[in-house]
């Protein structure tokens, strides 16, 4: 299972344009979970800013006991009145209830960024004073070390603390080693692939490049021994790599740049041999190839992105063998809506959950290419703001990108990056968001 939470960066100080951010290692939702004892869900039913009174709601008990279902929650202070903007019909709340010997004391997130303190009467649990608001712009800190997020993002993570499998680090979960120089190009780097080139269990390295592509097996406790040759791909040169089995007969098969090689033979016998699979027009001003599974019917399609042409798409005849078949126009992606004439990367992914491959082309704002129930693939309406010029002019430099599932198992998400951003879309409840303000302090900046 990939953990919802796992884009927390951890930095012990993180600057912003207007403060600094500190992230406090020792006071994460996780500490609150455990240092208090009932931790509460909780829905604003009607909220009167004039009174100062709210009415809450419980939904759930995640920690300990609690037995009033309704609360009154009332703001004491006039002074923090703007902290009832935050709260409003239908909004949540997750309140942590007595800690230690403060049996009354509570400690609440209405989103926003900004906690809140107050206490219950010890007399009648359902009412609430509210004291005060922790805003980190008049008072420095607050307690945006804790979590700074969407309150919905907060829900889901005590309901993950509730059932066992939260996960939101404070300290590293890993650390990386020292770096294991590999081999030395002459010329950049192209594309990247960590794939069993050889069938005995441990990844290799494949690097494309326009000074030779090079593949290194590993050996053993990660000592890689350069192969090129060995494999049959000695003097090929490409902008980009994939793997995946294209005849099922067991063996990986490359496809440098757009040419497919076959693997043959096995272990120590292991070779690789050109075809022309491919039409060769496929591999001119080429962008980027990989192999996707278009059709979903079990074997490799290659979708290819050349320069100034926009996408083309090959399917694969399957089991009865033989080249691939040109069905760009039959797949609609020799559309202008669908980026034909653009150069930029996609990536494959079914982004809607209906079990069918769509496409994001890194193009422009960024076109969604959701695949129909025909094959067709059409660009998803939306208004989010992508950017993938180089200093505001050149296109195609940036925009690698990924479909996974960051969030939820079984739901992909995107991630693409521009000169100065990284952006994480996903779809929820069938609209499309940008999901890096959900989450908490999870921007961060690239050149990529």
């Amino acid at each position: 299972m990939i953990p919802r939470h796992f884009l927390y960066f951890l930095a012990l100080i993180l600057a912003s344009s207007s403060a600094f951010a500190v992230i406090n290692p020792g006071l994460q939702p996780s500490d609150l979970y455990l240092r208090y004892g009932v931790v509460l869900a909780l829905k604003v039913t009607t909220a009167d800013a004039e009174k100062r009174v709210a009415q809450l709601e419980l939904t759930r008990v995640l920690k300990g006991d609690f037995a009033p279902k309704k609360i009154e929650l009332t703001l004491s202070d006039p002074e923090i009145l703007d902290a009832f903007d935050l709260i409003g019909s239908g909004s949540e709340i997750i309140a942590y209830v007595g800690s230690g010997r403060q049996a009354d004391k509570l400690c609440f997130y209405t989103g926003g960024g900004r906690w809140q303190i107050g206490t219950k009467d010890p007399k009648d649990p359902s009412l609430w004073l509210w004291t005060q608001d922790l805003d980190p712009k008049k008072d420095g800190t607050g307690m945006s070390g804790t979590f700074n997020g969407a309150i919905e993002r907060l829900v889901e993570m005590m309901d993950d603390m509730a059932a066992g499998r939260y996960y939101f680090p404070a300290v590293p979960a890993f650390q990386f080693g020292d770096d294991l120089p590999i081999g030395h190009f002459e010329k950049p780097i192209g594309g990247v692939a960590l794939y069993d080139i050889d069938g005995d269990g441990k990844l290799d390295i494949y690097a494309s490049s326009a000074g030779g592509d090079r593949v290194y097996l590993q050996t053993g406790g990660m000592k890689f021994t350069e192969k090129t040759e060995a494999l049959g791909l000695a003097g090929i040169q490409n902008p980009s790599v994939s793997f995946a089995d294209v005849n099922a007969d067991g063996r990986p098969d490359l496809l440098a740049g757009a040419v497919i090689h076959l693997a043959e033979g096995d272990g120590a016998g292991r070779r690789f041999r050109a075809t022309e699979l491919l039409p060769k027009a496929a591999a001119e001003k080429l962008k980027y190839a990989a192999f996707v599974d278009l059709n979903n019917d079990g074997y490799p399609d290659v979708v290819v992105s050349t320069l100034g042409v926009g996408l083309d798409a090959y399917l694969n005849p399957g089991a009865s063998g033989g080249n691939f078949k040109d069905a760009t126009a039959a797949l609609g992606l020799d559309q202008e809506a669908c980026g034909a004439g653009l150069t930029g990367y996609f990536a494959p992914g079914d982004w809607n959950g209906d079990g069918r491959t769509d496409l994001f082309y890194a193009v422009g704002n960024g076109l969604l290419l959701v695949q129909g129930a025909d094959g067709r693939f059409q660009p998803l309406s939306h208004d989010l703001d992508f950017d993938f010029k180089t200093d505001g002019k050149a296109d195609g430099l940036t925009g690698a990108c990924v479909f996974a599932p960051l969030w939820s198992p079984g739901q992909f998400d995107l991630v693409a990056t521009a000169q100065y951003k990284l952006q994480w879309v996903g779809m929820r409840r069938n609209l499309l968001l940008d999901l890096i303000p959900y989450g908490n302090e999870i921007w961060e900046g690239t050149d990529s």
